[in-house]
């Protein structure tokens, strides 16, 4: 939490480099303790809620980061892979799929997320439909279904990117 704060209040500050040199540290930090827990395994409830909701402030800071568009999408997967590993344990979910009545309530404040480069989203359409021969499995086809999709509407807005009905899949019940 703390990157994506330090993040966000850079880009009202963007003469204050110490924010941004916080944020980027906080997020190494996150990562780092993300990679730690996802090698040791996913075993309780309150541990998975804790890598989903890393992995949902590492998408979330993503998108406050002028080149981040790579990261956004892999912790997008990362959001995903948690779930359905929470999905598969029968863990409980602390995080809730949002209804219509709560995006319309967010919108205002999360349609003003910047835009991301076209040639990064395109990128990694190019470099997904490029994998395309190599998904063969049911399991595989609704992850890679899901990537393409979020990407595809990252081209619009990372709103969309973010909101596209595949991110729905990333809470399972």
């Amino acid at each position: 939490m703390r990157a994506l704060a330090a993040s966000d209040i850079s880009g009202y500050s963007p003469n204050d480099s110490a924010l941004a040199l916080s944020g980027i540290n906080h997020r190494v930090r996150a990562i780092e303790s993300l990679s730690t827990a996802l090698s040791r395994g996913l075993h309780t409830m309150e541990e998975g809620n804790a890598m989903l909701a890393t992995c949902y402030t590492l998408v979330f800071q993503s998108a406050l980061i002028s080149d981040g568009f790579p990261e956004y999408m892999s912790f997008i997967r990362g959001c995903m892979v948690v779930a359905w590993q929470m999905g598969v344990k029968q863990l409980k979910f602390v995080f809730e799929v949002l209804n219509d009545e709560q995006l319309a309530k967010m919108g205002p404040y999360l349609q003003g997320a910047p835009g991301i480069d076209p040639d990064l989203t395109n990128g990694a359409i190019g470099s997904l439909e490029a994998c395309r021969p190599l998904v063969v499995r049911d399991a595989e086809k609704a992850f890679y279904e899901c990537m393409l999709e979020i990407a595809q509407a990252a081209q619009i807005s990372s709103w969309q990117g973010r909101f596209s009905s595949s991110t729905s899949l990333l809470v399972i019940r």
